[in-house]
């Protein structure tokens, strides 16, 4: 068996419980797990034996660092919603024209602070800055050909904004993380990564807790932690039990068969029918890890060894009664005919 390693960081994204995508990180820095339990001691009788472990408060985080500044992310930690069209802070160039009027380019709004003026700042080439108010777009300063820096306020329809409460609450939401899968045996063109291993949460809650640091020679990224929730994923019935996770596998152009070791028919290799009757021969297949799966009946080939007691269907496992007697059925991995398994059939 070749050795496999999880290499890299994940991809991340992150859904909503509407199922919208709300961010998808693909230049990641850090994505790590910890699955932890606490456990309690139970001990009793002379010398105070341990006599049994109780394992209790299970827990699964996970920390995810993107090297972009994503706003995605912080929209999700702070349970808030990306809007588009904001109004933003503008800085503008504008060289003043005859009888020291000058224009922006942009339409300037009232200032956040709610003041009846509809104004902005404007520097000029000795570093002066003078406030200045507007009326539609046009100000006043200065005299014909200054150049001025103007700073005002107004709608742009493209920029993205996303509002923190003070009382946020982080969303709640999927999480699927895909890593790379790696060989030293390689795959058969040769390269070393085989696949990949993806994680799903599908109750992930953000802790709220991010932080935006910004510094002179350095990029801000985008850090996020969370906990799994437990997931009850059943039909109903008694059980209380729920997950946390589902981590999977994936080998590129792999087959189901590429392990299995035994096949084993369900009735413990014996069936009774009694004529006219039709059934389906039930076979699992058992892996090299240990693990037991249905086979793709497709990908098997059924014989019956006495067609006069009974047929098969070749690619379907179909039981057909023809007469009272004994027959030897047989179901093989059609691409793997040393793995096999037989079942002795009686009709009565």
């Amino acid at each position: 068996m070749a050795n496999e390693f999880l290499v890299g960081v994940a991809d991340a994204r992150y859904f909503s419980s509407a199922e919208e995508l709300i961010f998808s990180a693909k230049t990641m820095l850090d994505t790590s797990i910890e699955i932890s339990t606490d456990s309690t001691d139970v001990r009793g009788g002379k010398s105070n034996p341990l006599l049994f472990i109780y394992f209790h408060t299970p827990e699964m985080s996970i920390t995810l660092t993107e090297a972009q500044f994503n706003l995605g992310m912080i929209a999700a930690n702070v349970g808030s919603e990306i809007i588009t069209g904001a109004n933003v802070w503008k800085e503008e160039t504008v060289t003043i024209g005859a009888g020291g009027v000058g224009e922006v380019a942009g339409t300037p709004l009232v200032t956040p602070d709610g003041t009846s003026s509809i104004y902005g700042w404007a520097t000029d080439a000795d570093g002066t800055t003078t406030r200045v108010t507007f009326t539609g777009k046009e100000f006043t300063l200065g005299s014909e050909n200054d150049v001025v820096c103007v700073y005002y306020y107004l709608n742009d329809t493209s920029a993205k904004e996303v509002t923190i409460p003070s009382n946020f609450v982080p969303s709640v939401g999927r999480l699927v993380l895909d890593a790379g899968l790696g060989s030293s045996d390689g795959d058969s063109s040769g390269s070393s990564i085989i696949g990949k291993v993806e994680i799903e949460i599908p109750r992930f809650q953000l802790s709220g807790a991010s932080s935006i640091e910004m510094t002179s020679s350095g990029v801000a990224n985008t850090p996020l932690s969370g906990m799994a929730l437990a997931y009850r994923n059943t039909s109903g019935g008694c059980s209380s039990a729920a997950d946390y996770a589902k981590i999977r596998k994936i080998v590129d152009n792999a087959n189901w068969y590429d392990d299995v070791t035994a096949l084993a028919v369900v009735d413990n290799g014996a069936l009774d029918l009694t004529h006219p009757d039709t059934a389906t021969l039930s076979v699992k297949a058992v892996h090299a890890d240990g693990g037991v799966s249905d086979v793709v009946v497709a990908d098997c080939t059924f014989t019956s060894g006495t067609v006069g007691t009974a047929t098969i269907g070749a690619n379907t496992g179909v039981i057909t009664t023809v007469a009272n007697g004994v027959s030897l059925l047989t179901c093989t991995i059609t691409a793997k005919p040393t793995v096999y398994a037989e079942a002795e059939l009686t009709v009565s």
